[in-house]
């Protein structure tokens, strides 16, 4: 996982009845950098947000779904709660190198 680093958020919830498609990375170097010498790093922008256009997104933005890593490029989505709050029996494969979605 070295273009993500440690951890990555996918979905989400953004307000109340608001479904969240973003996907975030954990910069590990800048969290380490700023352990090792907090004097001279900022604890600022570790998480960043990956470019992730609505074309690449063949998938429902979700909340409450579960994750878990496949191998060292994808990522396994599966389940959740729409926007409408409905239930969601989708799994769908995120490949974080090509930044694509592969429903299954």
């Amino acid at each position: 996982m070295q273009d993500f680093g440690a951890a990555v958020l996918i979905g989400g919830m953004a307000r109340i009845g608001e479904t969240a498609c973003d996907v975030w990375a954990l910069d590990v170097d800048m969290v380490l950098n700023f352990i090792e010498n907090p004097k001279k790093y900022k604890k600022e922008n570790v998480w960043v947000r990956k470019n992730i256009t609505q074309q690449d997104l063949p998938i429902v933005c979700r909340w409450a779904h579960t994750t878990g890593v496949i191998d060292n490029r994808n990522i396994l989505i599966f389940g959740g709660i729409d926007q409408s709050l409905n239930a969601m029996r989708q799994i769908t494969v995120y490949d974080f190198l090509d930044h694509k979605f592969i429903p299954l």
